[in-house]
C-alpha cells in the first residue's frame, strides 16, 4: 500500500500544537507557530499576497526545506507585479531557462535550511526552474491586488492564515500586523472562511475571476509586466492601470479610459452528470415540468437540501431554450447566500455577475450596461446577475433592468421575505 510522507511520519496539520486564532505582529510568533510548521506538515502550500520578497523564504527556511523535500506539489503564489529590484532578476532568470543543464543536475540534492538562508536568491531561481515554486501575477484595472493569505492543505484539513501581513520578511516579522488563523475542522464559520479562500485562490490561479487578470510568469516576463518599486515610493492605482492595459492589449498611450475586457461567451447547459428526471431527485424534474406548464411562473416549495437552487437553474435553462436572449436576475437576502448562488451557477456554464460588490447604483449601472451591450450585439445570448433583496427593490435597479430589450427571468431565493409593500409594488 502506498503511503504519503505525511502519513509515514505522522505529520498532520491537526498535530500542530499551540496555534492561536489571532496574532499581533511582531510580538506574536506567527512564523514559528503557524507558517513554518504549516510548511512542514502540509501536502500543498498556496499564497496570495500584494507584495512578495525572496527574504521571506529565508525566514521560513526550516519549513520550506521540509516541504520541498517531502512534498511532490509546487508552492504556488499569486502576487502583484511589483517586486524589489534584487528579486526581479532571479525570478526572470528562473523562468527563462527551464531546461538549463547545470541546474537540472541539482534536482537530486537535499534541500536544506542553511542552503535557503545563505543563498536565497539562487534558491528562488532554481526552485522556479525545476517547477517547485510557481508564481503567477495578478493585474487589476484601477486597483491594487491586496490579499494576504497563506493556505496550508493536508489530508486532514486546511489551515488559512489571513490578515494584513504581506509575504515579505518585514510583513511576517517586523511590521505591526494582524493575522487571523482559521482551521477547516474547528467549526462551520472557520470551515467557510477556509473554503472561501481556497475557492478564491483557484479562481485566481485559473484566471477565472472577472475583476482580475492572472498571468503566468513567462508571459509576465515576455510582456514586461514585472516592475520594481522602492519602499519609499510604493505603486499606485495608475501604475496598475498601465500594466493592466499592456496585458490586455490596450495601448499605454491611449487617451481612452480602460474598459474591462468583455467576458467570454457563456455556454449555458445542464451539467451532464446531473440526474433529475428519475432516481432520488426525480422531484426536481417534476417541479421543472410543472413550472414550464404554468407559463414559466411559480413557486418552488421544497424541503431544505432537496435542490431548489439546481431546480431553479434547470428551469432557467428550459426558458433559455425557447427565449433568447435571456437576462436572469437572482435575488437572495444575505451575502453568504449570494456567494453560494454564484458558486452553484458556475457548473451550468454561466459566469454570474455579483452586483453586491459593485460600488453603489452607479457601479451597478455600469455593470448592467456592459451586460446589455453583450446581449444586444450578440456577444452573448444569456447573462445572469446576482443581487440582494434590497437591491432588487431599489428603484434605480428596476429602471436599469427595464432598459433591457430581451426576456427577463427573476429567481427569488427565500421568497417569503419578499412580501413587503415595496417589492409587491
Amino acid at each position: 500500500m502506498d503511503l504519503s510522507v505525511t502519513e509515514i511520519n505522522g505529520a498532520t496539520l491537526r498535530s500542530i500544537s499551540g496555534i492561536k486564532s489571532l496574532y499581533i505582529l511582531p510580538g506574536d510568533p506567527l512564523a514559528e507557530e503557524v507558517l513554518i510548521p504549516g510548511f512542514q506538515k502540509a501536502n500543498q502550500v498556496d499564497c496570495m499576497a500584494g507584495f512578495f520578497s525572496s527574504e521571506v523564504l529565508a525566514s521560513l527556511a526550516p519549513g520550506l526545506a521540509t516541504f520541498i523535500n517531502n512534498s511532490q506539489e509546487r508552492f504556488r503564489l499569486v502576487i502583484s507585479p511589483f517586486l524589489r529590484d534584487e528579486d526581479r532578476a532571479p525570478i526572470e532568470e528562473g523562468v527563462r531557462s527551464p531546461e538549463d543543464v547545470a541546474y537540472a543536475a541539482l534536482e537530486e540534492i537535499v534541500f536544506t535550511e542553511d542552503l535557503v538562508q545563505e543563498h536565497t536568491l539562487k534558491c528562488l531561481s532554481w526552485l522556479l526552474r525545476i517547477g517547485r515554486i510557481e508564481i503567477r501575477i495578478a493585474l487589476m484595472k484601477n486597483a491594487l491586488f491586496h490579499l494576504k493569505v497563506w493556505l496550508f492543505r493536508g489530508d486532514d484539513g486546511t489551515v488559512a492564515a489571513h490578515g494584513s501581513s504581506n509575504a515579505t520578511r518585514a510583513g511576517i516579522g517586523k511590521n505591526i500586523e494582524q493575522v487571523a488563523v482559521s482551521k477547516s475542522w474547528e467549526d462551520p464559520n472557520q470551515r467557510y472562511t477556509v473554503e472561501k479562500f481556497c475557492d478564491q485562490f483557484e479562481r485566481f490561479w485559473g484566471n477565472k475571476d472577472g475583476d482580475c487578470i492572472v498571468v503566468g510568469m513567462p508571459q509576465a516576463v515576455q510582456e514586461r509586466l514585472l516592475q520594481t518599486y522602492r519602499s519609499d515610493a510604493p505603486p499606485i492605482e495608475e501604475d496598475f492601470s498601465i500594466l493592466y492595459g499592456r496585458a490586455t492589449g490596450v495601448a499605454e498611450e491611449s487617451s481612452k479610459p480602460y474598459e474591462l475586457p468583455e467576458l467570454p461567451r457563456n455556454s449555458f447547459a445542464i451539467p451532464a452528470d446531473l440526474r433529475f428526471e428519475d432516481g432520488p431527485f426525480e422531484h426536481q424534474g417534476r417541479a421543472v415540468e410543472a413550472w414550464c406548464g404554468a407559463d414559466y411562473r411559480g413557486v418552488l416549495e421544497m424541503a431544505t437540501g432537496s435542490g431548489k437552487t439546481i431546480t431553479a437553474m434547470i428551469c432557467a435553462y428550459r426558458l433559455y431554450e425557447t427565449h433568447k436572449p435571456l437576462l436572469i436576475v437572482v435575488a437572495a437576502p444575505y451575502v453568504p447566500l449570494i456567494e453560494q448562488w454564484c458558486d452553484e451557477i458556475a457548473p451550468f456554464g454561466l459566469r454570474p455577475v455579483n452586483l453586491t460588490v459593485a460600488a453603489g447604483p452607479s457601479g451597478r449601472a455600469r455593470e448592467l450596461n456592459r451586460i446589455k451591450r453583450r446581449l444586444r450585439h450578440g456577444m452573448s445570448d444569456v447573462e445572469i446577475v446576482v443581487v440582494s433583496h434590497r437591491t432588487l427593490c431599489n428603484s434605480s435597479f428596476k429602471a436599469e433592468v427595464e432598459k433591457f430589450d430581451c426576456t427577463t427571468l427573476l429567481i427569488a431565493d427565500e421568497a417569503h421575505n419578499l412580501g413587503s409593500e415595496g417589492f409587491i409594488t
